[in-house]
């Protein structure tokens, strides 16, 4: 999967998180968590925030959620 969101997908595989338990943590499919990975759709507010609160609280929203240009 080619991620939008390098730093944010290497946290998560990094803990062993599986990308089902979030999608199901903010409330959407593994799909639509998929498609917002890979930049086709946008995060919400608050999905980002609810990710870094139950997953990554040592981590700033600027490290997980930094666009990286190709």
């Amino acid at each position: 999967m080619e991620t939008k969101y390098r730093a944010l997908n290497g946290k998560i595989t990094e803990r062993g998180i599986l990308r089902k338990d979030i999608a199901k943590s903010i409330g959407v499919s593994s799909r639509a968590f998929r498609n917002k990975m890979t930049g086709v759709a946008p995060f919400t507010w608050d999905e980002v925030t609810l990710i870094r609160q139950k997953y990554f609280p040592d981590c700033s929203l600027e490290q997980l959620f930094t666009v990286e240009k190709q």
